[in-house]
């Protein structure tokens, strides 16, 4: 017999609402693991209320034992599915750990066993009508049952206090409903099914089933917060099923068949309307979700688009500012000043790592209000903290290690040595620092800094595309300092070059006027030993001595050269413009070298016409003979055979001094240097080892500082060559 009073129908309701609130969640998201863990907490309480009306309604002596056994079973399922629940709440997936598959189950098979049999945790039920049944417990059994029911719950509220600490403003919302919530219906719960029927009073045993109602109800408006269901949909559903219940209830009460009956009826009624409505509300609800989640979409995208592009021009004009200059200490500095006023960050910190990979030290820091308020409390000097690679729990350091950005809401996790905890705070509150970002800076693949970004936002407020916007200005940093590191090292290196060379111009010139002295007195002894003054010699002697006046000649032409080359490079050199006679000059210097050209048998001719005898050009006569001295000796030079032909021709802003030859020829690759320093026509060295490779070069010089020019021209190798020299006329 049963006997369905009150109690009984306000579990049923109890219960009803149980399955309802699991079915919603359960249904609106199938793939979601909180759901899924909501649907069975929700499920075994409604269980467990039902096995409380089983166990109230019936006086028969098995079955009240087994509605007893069935109830406790069922109680100690609810523990068990909430612990899983605190693991994953509130993520959608969760991926459980091994202990947490295969151990946590182990407490709960034992305590079903105890539970289910005939020998265990019951022992037997004595049955009163009209009045609570009482149950004997086994109390070693009834001791580790209680054990575990307290202890898995407090588990869980381990768990869920756990995550309220380290989670967001909105979970930690929905924690709070959760805790509080399931903490007093589990209280109410284990006082009145666990310790006051240990003491043997079960009049109140039945209350636990009925606040059972706050916990899931409170797991239900956690989940459904801050807009995660439609309101409007469950507010239906709600209406729905609480008519159900209510024909339901109606059907169970009813004493006669024909009130049963027409209350079946009615139920079949408003079941079938209910899933009407429900159906009708929920497409509703689905294309008005449809049209506002594309439109919230489209605005957050909107949002999303306007941010980066603040982001990207604002990087693109930070990019441009630091690399207009390429002075690596003017840059540094612009890097972490351009933190705060282009970013709008507190500030920024720019490390980097030293050669020997070791250590990281402090390059630059931004200049502005909040850094020289936290230098003022740090106890020591920015350049003092450096960081050493061995210690791991630097931002900067396992930035670097990592390759990863790196975040922290305490500034002791950017300073080493590490500063004390109350320095820390009182430092972050003064300067108004939430968090901190340290981002690696690479150049060719390899870590070359940090850029340590401080901001008034904790880490959690930190978008994801504002930290891609922080690697990409790190990685146009990289690129900027390499830059300025290759420019250093360049002006390093000009540096030395030019020490080298002022240090070679100056031995040269020291050498050269050290070398002509004595030159100058061995080609005037030699001399005077050739024309007598010294007593007759033989016709040998006067040849070799006739050599080594020609070798000391041509020494003091080679110092000579060396000499311009001195004064040009140190910027002394300078002419003295005069009117010159071209023809007279070129009749001295060919009559000069006219035994040159015999001794080697070529015909050194000079053409002048008559109307160009008088042509007067503005020149330096000493430098102007040297140019053409030096033009046609080395026509002669390179001629074995044939002739070297010298004219002049006047022309409207010039005189054209040309001389052409049968000799060696040039090459289309050795006329592209022919009149740099050093350079001599391929093949050359080989007839003549005497040249310094230094006089076209003069030449060049002579003729760039009288306004002149000078060029030559060949059809290659073997085929003679023709100079031509260019002097600007006589004006006035």
């Amino acid at each position: 017999m049963f006997e369905l009073d009150v109690i009984n129908v306000v579990l049923l309701i109890v219960g009803a609402f149980n399955f309802i609130y699991s079915a919603i969640i359960y249904l609106r998201s199938k793939n979601n693991r909180t759901n899924h863990l909501f649907f069975l907490v929700a499920l075994t309480v409604g269980f467990w209320i039902f096995s409380m009306v089983g166990y109230r309604g019936f006086h028969e002596g098995e079955m009240v034992l087994l509605w007893a056994r069935t109830l406790y079973f069922s109680a100690a399922l609810i523990p068990f599915f909430f612990v899983y629940f605190s693991f994953v709440f509130p993520a959608k997936d969760y991926n459980l750990s091994v202990w947490q598959k295969y151990l946590l189950p182990l407490p709960l098979i034992f305590i079903s066993f105890i539970s289910l049999r005939s020998d265990g945790l019951i022992e037997h039920v004595d049955i009163a009508v009209g009045k609570e049944h009482k149950i004997l417990f086994n109390q070693q059994l009834h001791f580790l049952y209680g054990l575990y029911i307290v202890g898995y719950f407090s588990f869980s509220y381990f768990n869920l206090f756990k995550k309220y600490l380290i989670s967001n403003r909105v979970v930690r919302d929905q924690l709070i409903y959760i805790i509080s919530g399931t903490l007093i219906s589990t209280t109410i719960g284990v006082v009145t099914n666990l310790l006051l029927p240990f003491f043997g009073n079960f009049s109140l045993n039945w209350v636990g089933q009925a606040t059972i109602i706050v916990m899931v109800s409170a797991i239900f408006y956690a989940i459904i917060k801050h807009r995660l269901f439609n309101i409007k949909v469950i507010a239906t559903e709600l209406l729905v099923f609480v008519v159900w219940i209510a024909v339901l209830v109606e059907l169970l009460l009813a004493e006669t068949w024909k009130e049963r009956v027409l209350e079946a009826g009615l139920l079949a009624f408003v079941v079938a309307f209910g899933v009407l409505i429900i159906r009708s509300v929920l497409k509703e609800v689905e294309q008005k979700d449809r049209f506002k989640d594309l439109s919230e979409r489209l605005e957050s995208a909107n949002t999303q688009l306007k941010r980066k592009t603040l982001y990207l021009t604002t990087l693109q004009g930070f990019t441009h500012d630091i690399g207009r200059t390429l002075d690596f200490k003017e840059i540094t500095q612009k890097i972490v000043d351009g933190i705060s006023e282009k970013f709008g960050y507190l500030a920024g910190l720019l490390l980097l790592v030293s050669e020997d990979e070791k250590k990281i030290f402090p390059a630059a820091i931004t200049s502005n209000i909040v850094t020289r308020i936290a230098l003022k409390m740090l106890p020591k000097q920015m350049h003092e903290y450096a960081g050493d690679f061995e210690r791991n729990d630097l931002m900067a350091i396992r930035s670097v290690k990592n390759n990863m950005i790196q975040q922290s809401n305490s500034i002791s996790y950017f300073l080493n040595p590490p500063i004390s905890e109350t320095l820390c705070v009182a430092i972050q509150k003064a300067i108004g620092m939430k968090s901190g970002v340290a981002v690696p800076i690479h150049s060719e693949g390899k870590a070359i800094g940090v850029l340590n970004i401080f901001l008034d936002r904790p880490k959690e407020e930190i978008e994801s595309d504002e930290l891609e916007v922080m690697k990409t200005l790190a990685s146009q940093i990289g690129i900027v300092l390499k830059n300025a590191t290759l420019f250093e090292q360049v002006k390093e290196a000009n540096e030395k070059l030019k020490e080298l060379d002022d240090l070679k111009t100056d031995f040269i010139s020291i050498a050269s006027h050290q070398l002509r002295t004595p030159l100058t007195a061995i080609k005037g002894y030699t001399s005077m030993i050739m024309e007598g003054s010294y007593g007759e010699v033989s016709e040998k002697v006067r040849e070799t001595i006739g050599k080594v006046f020609q070798s000391a000649q041509r020494l003091i032409y080679i110092v000579n050269d060396l000499l311009d080359i001195s004064r040009i490079e140190q910027g002394r050199f300078t002419i003295a413009l005069e009117p010159i006679k071209v023809a007279s000059v070129l009749k001295d210097v060919v009559e000069e070298l006219q035994q040159n050209a015999k001794t080697k048998k070529l015909s050194l001719e000079l053409a002048i016409a008559p109307e160009n005898m008088d042509v007067t050009a503005s020149a330096d006569f000493n430098k102007i003979r040297q140019v053409f001295l030096n033009v046609i000796d080395n026509a002669i030079k390179y001629t074995n055979e044939g002739y070297v032909r010298v004219s002049v021709e006047k022309r409207a802003n010039d005189v054209l001094m040309s001389v052409k030859d049968s000799g060696l020829g040039i090459s289309e690759a050795s006329m592209k240097n022919l009149f740099q320093k050093f350079s001599r026509a391929k093949g050359v060295t080989k007839l003549h080892t005497d040249g310094s490779g230094l006089g076209l070069f003069i030449v060049k010089k002579i003729m760039e500082a009288h306004g002149g020019n000078v060029w030559a021209e060949s059809e290659g190798e073997g085929k003679g060559s023709q100079f031509y020299v260019s002097v600007p006329l006589q004006r006035g």
